[in-house]
């Protein structure tokens, strides 16, 4: 998710908690983002986690990192202090 001013916008995971709870989600864990990765999720878009680190999953090298099965955490010197966020919606 995106802030509404645009992408990279959002400055701190107490922000991006409420960004997703305004739409009736959660921040999503690194557990959620690698089942997402596993139904076939890729963004090369780093993005606010639940526990307060930015991570992105991809599948294709290309983004830039590697393919292994685990979720790349961002570091701020290669994408800024803020982010977007990856919120989940709980499926009942």
């Amino acid at each position: 998710m995106q802030s509404n001013s645009g992408r990279y916008q959002i400055p701190s995971m107490a922000e991006a908690q409420q960004a997703c709870e305004a739409r009736g989600m959660t921040l999503a864990s690194r557990d959620d983002m690698l089942q997402s990765r596993a139904l076939g999720m890729e963004l090369c878009v780093c993005g606010w986690l639940a526990d307060n680190t930015k991570g992105l999953v991809i599948r294709d090298p290309a983004c830039g990192f590697g393919s292994d099965d685990v979720v790349y955490t961002c570091s701020d010197a290669g994408f800024g202090v803020s982010s977007d966020a990856y919120c989940k919606r709980q499926i009942i």
